[in-house]
């Protein structure tokens, strides 16, 4: 049974990480692309940051499931 709940947060750790990685090429576009006032910019670029942020600690914790390798039911 731990091995299936174990399946399953990494499932849902990939889908959540594939989201932020989405969710940051759509703000850079935003970024690059949008004729955009200064505090727009910067709302843009600290959201940004903090879905890389997440996206790095997705990543720790998917890396984390993922050694814990296969284990008996």
């Amino acid at each position: 049974m731990e091995s299936i709940i174990r399946k399953l947060r990494i499932h849902t750790l990939k889908a959540q990480l594939a989201l932020r990685r989405f969710v940051c090429e759509t703000l850079a576009e935003r970024l690059e692309n949008g004729d955009l006032t200064v505090a727009e910019k910067l709302a843009l670029a600290r959201r940004w940051d903090d879905v890389m942020k997440e996206v790095h600690d997705l990543r720790l914790l998917l890396e984390s499931q993922e050694q814990q390798g296969p284990q008996a039911d």
